[in-house]
């Protein structure tokens, strides 16, 4: 109480005031009082300079806001829990299609398409997550022709760098294929599968023979990173295919017929 206080209540009840008291201004009153909160803070969650603090702290929060959600807007976010795969030809296609059209942020993974020739495609990528993870992705549309296929989790951004992915800009990474593709002929395969249907094409070519013309198809595999195409090189020779790569090292081609035949 402040000073003036004290003296009025000594005065109306008799009491008179106690020997020893300390009066202090109000500066040193909330300074000292902050003090005291401070510590009881620290007692009850931990230093909050430290992880181990700011993990007590975050863990009583989400108690709370689960024991009490009417104290709390709608605007928080729960980190929602993975189901972590084993290494499997089905995670092996999506490393590729991630590697082909998608994007891996912070908080979200993110697939490309074409919104007139690759809906279908576009469910079976958001398919692919929920076997896979057992998280729902949403499949909307994006500006222009654009299809998206989104998932926002980061316990799966997490995942994904754990079995050699990156989060970020691919061409200024210059990413190539995780090392356990190799492992397996089937997983070499599946992620040929996935960069093909996303970074692939396939193109006529004419070409005059003694006076006679000869029409072939090929199929071509376009990146901006240039160990990328050095993987992709290599997994088709693995699987016992041709391939040439041209001059500045961004495409890989398979011209030979009966090799584009078994692709198609």
């Amino acid at each position: 109480m402040s000073y003036e206080a004290l003296l009025r209540l000594s005065h109306l009840s008799g009491i008179p005031v106690p020997s020893v008291i300390e009066v202090v201004s109000e500066k040193e009153r909330h300074k000292r009082a902050g003090v005291k909160g401070a510590k009881r803070v620290l007692a009850l969650y931990g230093n909050p300079g430290t992880p181990e603090g700011r993990s007590k702290g975050g863990r009583t929060s989400l108690r709370r806001r689960a024991e009490h959600p009417e104290w709390y807007d709608d605007n928080f976010i729960v980190r929602k829990p993975i189901k972590v795969p084993t290494q499997s030809v089905e995670l092996a296609e999506l490393v590729g299609i991630l590697l082909g059209d998608g994007r891996i942020t912070d908080m979200q993974v993110i697939v490309y398409g074409n919104l007139l020739t690759e809906v279908d495609y576009s469910r079976f990528v958001a398919g692919l997550f929920k076997r896979l993870f057992g998280i729902t992705a949403s499949v909307r549309e994006g500006k222009g022709n654009t299809s998206i296929v989104m998932v926002s989790a980061i316990a799966l951004v997490e995942y994904l760098e754990s079995i050699g992915l990156r989060r970020g800009d691919k061409i200024a990474q210059q990413v190539s294929v995780p090392s356990w593709i190799f492992n397996d002929t089937a997983y070499i395969r599946a992620c040929v599968r996935g960069l093909m249907d996303t970074d692939g094409s396939i193109y006529p070519e004419t070409k005059i023979y003694k006076e006679r013309e000869y029409h072939y198809v090929n199929l071509c595999f376009t990146t901006h990173s240039q160990p990328l195409a050095k993987a992709m090189r290599h997994m088709l020779c693995e699987l016992g295919f041709r391939p040439t790569v041209s001059s500045d090292g961004q495409r890989v081609y398979l011209r030979r017929q009966e090799e584009v035949e078994i692709l198609q």
